[in-house]
């Protein structure tokens, strides 16, 4: 969530999808499973973005994807550790893997509502970030999208929104083989995907709707990267509907999202 310095390695671990929160302890006030469910926001100070995130603890699934449109920056984090007060749950990001940014979201149990701050020790850089709990069917539930890449490698993708925003995908490298990604669609028209299936391969891809096109950019564990463009028909509606995490079911979001649809 900060600037990122175009001569840096990007640094994307996504071997640690699964984050095993060893000694997470339950709360007098509220269980951990109580804040389960997909999240959306926005950040803003030194840079302004938007960001994602998914909790499961039944799948040890704490992830937080960030992506600011005006400088193409982006991120992954994980969640590691979290407490509770009076129905608040307090969760905190160590060093986000990207940009080695700290972030700490305070979800409201009572009404799905995030506020928090951001900061990096190395650029000084910081902010604010604020959200709610994605609990509405979303306004690109349907909507199917496919493209390009280019950059390091080159290929094609696709991918689909499904009515809780949970984006299903597929890159296809035109040097042979393929890759799912998965991710969330931000209310504001946002891909934000991983890919994690092979320690080696890892990669995350991040794109921007405008009316039917998309554009944005990818960026793999091995330090190649490149761009997207694309096209496609978005659809929707406004209708609120229960969507996972609601019941305290949020589902794994990097491995078994694509089984669930």
């Amino acid at each position: 969530m900060i600037k990122q310095d175009s001569s840096s390695k990007i640094r994307l671990m996504t071997v640690a999808i699964l984050v095993l929160l060893a000694g997470l302890a339950s709360s007098a006030w509220c269980d951990l499973s109580d804040y389960d469910g997909y999240y959306a926001g926005t950040y803003s100070g030194d840079e302004n973005g938007y960001w994602v995130a998914s909790l499961s603890e039944d799948s040890d699934d704490y992830v937080f994807l960030s992506y600011a449109p005006a400088t193409g920056n982006f991120d992954i984090g994980f969640f590691e550790s979290w407490h509770e007060n009076d129905g608040v749950g307090y969760f905190h990001i160590d060093a986000t893997e990207l940009e080695e940014t700290e972030a700490d979201c305070n979800i409201d149990s009572a009404d799905g509502s995030v506020s928090g701050t951001w900061s990096n020790p190395y650029s000084g850089d910081s902010g604010t970030t604020e959200g709610q709990k994605m609990t509405s069917r979303s306004a690109y539930a349907g909507s199917r999208y496919s493209g390009t890449f280019t950059g390091d490698d080159t290929g094609t993708w696709t991918v689909t929104v499904a009515s809780d925003g949970v984006i299903d995908g597929t890159m296809t490298s035109d040097a042979g083989g393929s890759s799912d990604i998965d991710g969330l669609c931000h209310p504001d028209g946002y891909l934000m995907c991983v890919n994690g299936d092979d320690a080696d391969d890892g990669f995350v891809v991040f794109g921007a709707i405008s009316g039917s096109s998309v554009s944005g950019a990818w960026a793999a564990e091995d330090g190649s990267e490149g761009t997207i463009s694309g096209s496609g028909t978005t659809s929707g509606a406004s209708t609120v509907v229960a969507v996972p995490g609601d019941s305290g079911g949020g589902g794994c979001f990097l491995q078994t999202l694509a089984e669930r649809q």
